[in-house]
């Protein structure tokens, strides 16, 4: 019942600005966050019925099932769904509806439709910090009017940049600031509990920005020379 308020309130939201911004892309996404990390992403997009016609591609957006099946699927996403139909509230428009599953959420960078888009999760001294980031020239390669992005975490809230509603955090976004020559961040920080903290993907950073070290550069490579040094020790006394 969640998903389907969000969908409504998005489709409406954004409805709102259609007249004003025909003939260009709208965009949401509403994103299923589990505490491990994994979860999915529900897609919605939508363009003029008359330039889809032209061309199956908009940007890094397909509009046909068969590009969708190369670019929506790889080793850690899954396209589970794809329906192809008309924007209920205009006719005029084509609208694709999406499910995509992730094993973890920073592996939605992978997607070729959110290309340039960094996806960051990591722990933080408050909980574990999501960050979406969009590049300065995202919309303008993918004709943009319009991004709306919903985040829906098993966790607890703790802060976010966007408006929190329930359990719920959203974010909107429109060509004014889009189109501005900066990145955009939306932010969100989650209460955890510490059993279902993520596992370490190897890319990891820290509130710092920096790579945390991990594998044997961290922990395991001291404690594998530290057993070479006692069996070598242990040879030379023999000898």
């Amino acid at each position: 019942m969640t998903v389907l308020r969000n969908s409504i309130r998005v489709s409406f939201f954004l409805f709102l600005f259609l007249p004003a911004f025909a003939g260009a892309m709208n965009v949401n996404e509403i994103i299923k966050l589990n505490l491990d990390a994994s979860g999915y992403l529900n897609f919605t997009y939508w363009e003029k019925g008359s330039i889809v016609d032209k061309n199956p591609m908009v940007g890094n957006f397909p509009f046909t099932k068969d590009k969708a099946d190369q670019l929506f699927n790889t080793a850690n996403l899954k396209l589970q769904t794809f329906e192809v139909g008309k924007y209920e509230k205009d006719n005029s428009y084509t609208e694709i509806k999406a499910r995509i599953f992730f094993k973890n959420i920073t592996k939605l960078s992978e997607l070729k439709a959110l290309s340039g888009i960094v996806v960051s999760y990591y722990k933080s001294d408050t909980g574990q910090v999501f960050v979406y980031e969009v590049p300065s020239g995202y919309a303008k390669s993918n004709s943009i009017e319009n991004l709306y992005v919903i985040l829906n975490p098993d966790a607890n809230i703790h802060s976010a940049s966007g408006k929190i509603n329930g359990k719920s955090i959203e974010w909107f976004r429109s060509s004014e600031y889009l189109n501005a020559n900066k990145n955009i961040y939306f932010v969100a920080t989650l209460n955890v509990p510490a059993k279902n903290e993520p596992k370490s993907t190897g890319n990891e950073v820290d509130k710092n920005g920096k790579k945390e070290s991990c594998g044997l550069f961290g922990i395991e490579l001291p404690l594998i020379l530290l057993g070479g040094l006692v069996i070598s020790r242990k040879f030379r006394s023999k000898s």
